[in-house]
């Protein structure tokens, strides 16, 4: 831990949140300091992911969603494409059903998750890899505020839904902030997986974890941490550009 970074007041919350997305560095010195309000951003994360998630079946419907997933599936697979309209409405029809129920209770918990999963990555690679004594308490709650970006890229994914028409609306790349914009995720799936992962918000959050880890290790320069941030997300790219490679 950097002492002397951290303040002898504790920050309140919303001094935290605020601070994680302008004000990084003593925000961070504070939660590797303190790291007990982990759930926070992990409740906000999930409170905005469930609101979107509502809004956009209200807003879009996921009748239409699927229906534009259906036609572009069926491009490919000339099975589907045999098959009859009755057919189509009514698995189109569950799949709605299913997920306007199931999206908002995942959408709840699915950065709590992808948080502790991040969290015993991290803490794998800077204690064995890289020599550094963290523990999983500030590492957890560095990863949980570093996903806060996310919590703006939701919000301003919710403002364009409504200011688009409802069959303008792109759910898989809705604030457009990535390279995926350039390219068919139908015809070229893996360069759309790897070209999607070059977002801006997730830049965002690589940013704001090499801070904090770099506040929460003793001798852990921002550098060296950044560099160990990337790799490991440099892996996570691999593996998932290579999974949608092994089934398209």
């Amino acid at each position: 831990m950097n002492q002397e970074q951290v303040s002898a007041e504790p920050m309140g919350e919303l001094g935290r949140l605020g601070g994680v997305l302008f004000d990084p560095k003593p925000a961070f010195a504070d939660i590797a300091a303190r790291p007990v309000r982990w759930w926070v951003p992990l409740l906000l994360l999930g409170l905005i992911a469930a609101a979107f998630t509502a809004a956009f079946a209200e807003r879009v419907g996921w009748e239409r969603f699927f229906n534009q997933q259906w036609q572009q599936a069926a491009a490919r697979d000339e099975r589907l494409s045999r098959m009859s309209a009755e057919q189509k409405e009514q698995i189109i029809r569950q799949q709605a059903t299913v997920t306007k129920w199931a999206a908002p209770a995942i959408a709840v918990v699915e950065f709590g998750v992808l948080a502790l999963v991040l969290a015993g990555g991290f803490l794998f690679v800077f204690n064995i890899l890289a020599g550094s004594q963290l523990t999983f308490r500030p590492v957890f709650a560095i990863t949980s505020y570093s996903l806060l970006p996310y919590a703006v890229a939701m919000l301003l994914a919710m403002g364009l839904m409504f200011v688009q028409a409802p069959e303008e609306f792109d759910l898989v790349n809705p604030v457009m902030s990535n390279l995926g914009v350039f390219f068919d995720p139908v015809e070229s799936p893996v360069v759309f997986a790897l070209t999607k992962s070059l977002d801006v918000f997730t830049v965002w959050a690589l940013l704001l974890l090499a801070t904090g880890f770099s506040a929460a290790g003793r001798r852990l320069s921002w550098g060296k941490a950044m560099t160990w941030v990337v790799i490991t997300w440099v892996l996570f790219v691999v593996g998932k550009v290579g999974w949608v490679a092994l089934w398209t």
